[in-house]
């Protein structure tokens, strides 16, 4: 009975000891913060309380932001939010934060427009020509940096390039030179805010397909077509190809052009041989992830397709597409549509 008396009692006293430990922790991030060093830190516009205290500790100015939101909404200062670029002075505690986030500072934004079916390396072309962030710090923060959010999948597979399809192409506003993890931060959230939503996730469980398939076959009707009516007839060909009996390939062009890294008017029989887990000439079913990042247009399209009997497409030069319900339309097509086009070949990014 002593010895479970003094164990208690030593149990209660490193409970106490750590209680005070962290207490004492928590007493000096919120006086003075960790940070050892002056530092910019840009609050975007409509960021609240939650990305901010991400923010902040991610760039290491304060050490437990679950503390800052509390005292934010405690003290009511969830609302005073300012966009602006900041200069934060080392040893700045929660309260110098409130203080000087609330203040309307002169930092004028960029608007930036990402288009509809934009590959990683292009959009990080377009936020490197707009001064918002580089082109290599955006394509390694795609790469290694962490985002959680449900509809990312925690294992990526080898070859896969990651966030590809995931950025929702839309017209945002950033400060110039903003970290580019917030930039891919605000665009993902804008994914799970317009697309993620719980009528999509079920009509994608009602088509029997995972929501990354129906983002990766988007992707493809994206790089394919320019209408609604197109994209929703091509869309039915995917699937009416993967749903076949006798296995037949998707057999898609662009997925071949993605696996190269171009954009090229034909095709030939060598492209088809490039060996990419996203050739589907090569390999059977969807590629292995979305060949860019499709607008809603597109998405719709992959959720409610066109109900046809068509197995081929293929467009002529001036963007128009034909249909084909057997093989031997679909060669006379070709024969008539690509007689006089001229190759061209463009390097995607560049």
């Amino acid at each position: 009975m002593k010895k479970f008396a003094v164990v208690l009692v030593c149990c209660f006293f490193l409970l106490l000891f750590f209680a005070a430990s962290l207490g004492f922790f928590a007493y000096k991030d919120y006086q003075q913060g960790i940070l050892t060093e002056n530092m910019e830190i840009s609050v975007p516009h409509g960021a609240g309380t939650i990305m901010i205290s991400q923010i902040l500790a991610e760039r290491g100015a304060i050490r437990y932001p679950s503390l800052f939101c509390l005292l934010s909404r405690h003290m009511e200062k969830d609302d005073i939010w300012q966009p602006g670029c900041y200069q934060l002075q080392a040893g700045s505690g929660y309260e110098d934060i409130f203080r000087l986030f609330s203040q309307t500072v002169y930092a004028p934004d960029v608007t930036v427009t990402i288009p509809e079916g934009k590959q990683l390396k292009e959009i990080a072309k377009i936020l490197e020509d707009k001064g918002i962030c580089s082109r290599e710090a955006f394509l390694q923060a795609c790469e290694s940096g962490i985002y959680e959010y449900p509809f990312l999948s925690e294992d990526c597979q080898a070859g896969r390039r990651r966030l590809e399809g995931y950025l929702f192409p839309d017209t945002y506003r950033f400060f110039p030179e903003t970290e580019p993890e917030l930039v891919i931060r605000t665009m993902l959230d804008r994914f799970g805010e317009v697309v993620y939503t719980e009528e999509n996730r079920a009509r994608a469980e009602e088509l029997g397909y995972s929501f990354d398939d129906l983002i990766t076959l988007a992707s493809m009707v994206e790089s394919e077509a320019a209408t609604e009516s197109d994209r929703r007839n091509i869309a039915q060909v995917f699937y009416n190809r993967l749903e076949t009996t006798s296995g037949q390939m998707l057999q898609s062009c662009v997925t071949v052009e993605y696996a190269l890294g171009i954009h090229k008017t034909i095709i030939s029989w060598q492209d088809t041989q490039f060996d990419s887990p996203y050739n589907t000439y090569m390999y059977p079913g969807l590629p292995i992830g979305p060949i860019c990042c499709p607008g809603m247009m597109s998405i719709r399209a992959a959720l409610w397709p066109e109900n046809n009997n068509y197995y081929y497409f293929q467009s002529d030069k001036f963007g128009t597409i034909w249909f084909a319900a057997t093989l031997r339309e679909h060669i006379n097509i070709q024969k008539t549509v690509q007689k006089d086009w001229e190759v061209v070949t463009r390097i995607v990014g560049e």
